[in-house]
């Protein structure tokens, strides 16, 4: 079963992907992501050090073998993209309608 490895470093890289989204978007709970930006240095730091963490894991050879680890081409780590832009799309739309509506019961629902 040579292709199990792959297939979990696979699944690990996409989860790690879509993880990255979920922590951009959730920086506030009613500010676009286009007018927060990026100039929070403790998140990107975090950031790539959650990348950087992945990539150790996974291409060092000891730690994938024990981790049951295998080699992962550059495709898999698009793999969470999707989810990622959905998840992006997502969450701005309900930050929009946050601030037109803030006082409507769904407003306040969404924002808490």
């Amino acid at each position: 079963m040579e292709i199990m490895p792959s297939a979990q470093s696979s699944y690990f890289a996409g989860v790690v992907v879509v993880q990255v989204a979920d922590v951009i978007v959730h920086k506030t709970r009613r500010v676009s992501l286009i007018k927060q930006g990026f100039g929070n240095f403790f998140l990107n730091f975090s950031i790539f050090l959650e990348l950087a963490l992945a990539c150790f894991l996974i291409y060092t050879p000891v730690i994938s073998t024990a981790l049951s680890f295998g080699p992962v081409p550059y495709k898999a780590w698009l793999i969470g993209i999707p989810m990622a832009v959905y998840l992006l799309i997502f969450e701005e739309v309900r930050k929009l309608f946050v601030r037109w509506r803030p006082n409507s019961f769904i407003g306040q629902e969404l924002c808490k």
